[in-house]
């Protein structure tokens, strides 16, 4: 793009000729650096551009003229005689700099104040010339300067409206003027339509999570740290949204809130950034929890659902509502052996052992016999306690593994430390601040830290690494972690550790426990419901309904996934299928804590 050449035009709503300013003509002090005396209103700020481009001026200037201004007299003058109004500026301008010769061009516009409407319609008219201008030049960048001083009452908003619609056809914005023949000056106005694309770049990202138009608002002002921070998270969070990366929504919804936070209390002063943060309570308004670090993963899914992302929300759905499912008791399992195998082979598969449970499991598949459950390992069954903890549905004090001490401080550290994480990883608190803080999970994230050094291609530090890692997935980290890595991590004595298996009294006290655990699906859960591998806090009928709920939204985001063209669902019976589950079931858990 740097190789095109730039091909510079300026656009003007020209102004009646009046006998004063011939009497009385105005010099401008400071018109392109220099002094310049004017007696048409438009002649300022023409003669500014062309001076202040030097020797790259203007290829065309687009003079958009009245009846009256293209066929009415202007006062007769000595010099130059009689001649219409645009002919007399057309030959002060060609006076003052004569690479302008050829390169005046006239619009004519309907001014009757009689008909506002067909006035207006002169703006795709207007626009429509200029655009092909630029379609003679498919190679160049046009750039585009407006003069605001001259015209009717109402040419100013005639004016935004072209430039906007110019802007929208790739016409880039050079500087927009304004010439105050009272203050003798020449006043750059860029900043007047740069305040309408802030408001449209702010109401992209309120209406579909896009920063560009911010961005490229902000691209060549000057930005204090707290604005280029926000700005990043703003646009983390909207790759996040488009690419779907589920793991990555929620932490970067919460760091944006810390950089909103930030930016509100400390902004820079200037004009761009002051502006901003006039809008910026509006913007966290429309986006309500969501942007208050308060979002659920409900509240993001009814959110690209109603932004009309219905592909994300069924992706979000079909890899968040297992964890809910879970993590709600509607249907869920604290089976430990059941636990390490769903972790184990939705880690292989790249998804959440929740994900596993409800999705594949079966009893056949990772139901242990007792012969392999005398092989389970003390530190297997902490790991799945870890992981029954992380999914909401046991207490620390339910906890087997209870009586080991740095492990209820790991859980205990693991469900306070949300914001202090938030502030770590959005680099506002230091690892050495929060390890004092919560030490056992500190240390936690020590030991995975170094365990992911091992094979990896690149080197990161222990902030870094915090930067990256979303905080659910810290106990599935941990479950990653060879026997004696728990052993040493939580400081488990020797003598609980067995003969390459758990000691006999050990082991025992954790299987006390009872084993918790529709056409082809249903079967699979009726037959895990009745070996008590699949549980519920619910009655059976309401936990089959909300698994089958969430088996439909699965299964048709893998038909629209693999371009199925057979039994097509509407948008809206797909907005239905999203949204119907998420109030039956959030009524459902309501009504249970009540």
């Amino acid at each position: 793009m740097s190789n095109e050449p730039i091909y510079n035009i300026m656009l003007a709503f020209v102004s009646l000729v009046l006998q004063r300013s011939i009497d009385n003509p105005i010099r401008y002090w400071g018109v392109g650096g220099k002094p310049y005396t004017a007696i048409q209103t438009n002649e300022s700020a023409i003669i500014a551009v062309q001076r202040e481009l030097g020797d790259n001026p203007l290829d065309a200037v687009f003079l958009v003229s009245s009846e009256k201004v293209e066929t009415f007299d202007a006062p007769k003058t000595e010099k130059y005689g009689m001649l219409t109004h645009i002919n007399f500026l057309k030959k002060r301008l060609i006076e003052a700099d004569e690479r302008l010769s050829g390169k005046l061009h006239s619009i004519r516009y309907y001014d009757g104040l009689d008909n506002i409407d067909e006035s207006l319609r002169n703006v795709t008219k207007i626009a429509g010339q200029i655009m092909d201008y630029a379609q003679e030049h498919p190679q160049a960048r046009i750039r585009l300067y407006a003069d605001m001083t001259g015209g009717f009452r109402y040419n100013s908003v005639m004016m935004l409206t072209i430039m906007q619609l110019l802007q929208y056809n790739g016409i880039e914005l050079g500087k927009v003027l304004y010439s105050d023949p009272e203050r003798q000056t020449v006043f750059d106005a860029t900043s007047l339509l740069g305040l309408f694309n802030l408001i449209n770049g702010a109401d992209e990202f309120v209406k579909f999570g896009s920063v560009e138009g911010l961005q490229e608002y902000f691209q060549t002002a000057p930005k204090t740290e707290s604005l280029s921070n926000l700005l990043k998270a703003m646009q983390r969070f909207s790759d996040a949204i488009k690419m779907c990366r589920t793991s990555l929504i929620k932490d970067e919804l919460k760091t944006l809130n810390v950089y909103l936070k930030a930016f509100k209390e400390n902004h820079g002063d200037t004009l761009q950034e002051n502006l901003f943060a006039s809008i910026i309570t509006t913007l966290q308004n429309e986006y309500g929890p969501l942007i208050q670090g308060r979002a659920t993963e409900f509240d993001i899914i009814r959110w690209c659902t109603n932004k009309g992302f219905l592909q994300q929300a069924m992706t979000l759905c079909t890899e968040w509502m297992p964890p809910y499912l879970v993590n709600t008791k509607i249907a869920y399992t604290d089976d430990p052996r059941v636990l390490l195998f769903c972790e184990s082979e939705g880690r292989r598969q790249g998804r959440s052992w929740q994900y596993y449970f409800i999705v594949n499991y079966t009893d056949k598949g990772g139901k242990a016999s007792k012969n392999e459950a005398d092989n389970l390992t003390l530190a297997e069954f902490i790991k799945a306690d870890i992981l029954a903890f992380n999914s909401g549905h046991k207490e620390t004090g339910e906890l087997k593994s209870s009586k080991y001490p740095k492990v209820v401080s790991f859980c205990d550290a693991l469900a306070k430390a949300g914001y202090d994480f938030t502030m770590l990883k959005s680099r506002m608190l230091s690892f050495d601040e929060f390890e004092k803080k919560y030490a056992m999970l500190g240390k936690a994230l020590r030991v995975i830290h170094k365990e992911s050094q091992r094979n990896a291609s690149r080197m990161r530090s222990l902030q870094d690494f915090c930067y990256d890692i979303p905080q659910e997935n810290i106990a599935n980290r941990i479950a990653e972690l060879q026997v004696q890595e728990i052993y040493d991590l939580f400081a488990i004595p020797r003598e609980d550790y067995g003969e390459g298996a758990m000691a006999e009294e050990v082991r025992n006290e954790f299987l006390s426990v009872l084993d918790d655990k529709w056409n082809k699906h249903s079967d699979r859960y009726y037959s895990l419901y009745k070996k008590n591998c699949l549980k519920s806090n619910y009655r059976y009928k309401e936990m089959l309904e909300c698994l089958k709920e969430y088996f439909q939204i699965r299964v048709e985001r893998n038909q629209i996934n693999h371009a199925n063209t057979e039994d097509v669902t509407s948008v809206d019976e797909v907005r239905s299928m999203i949204l119907t589950p998420l109030e039956h079931w959030a009524s459902l858990v309501a009504g249970r804590s009540k």
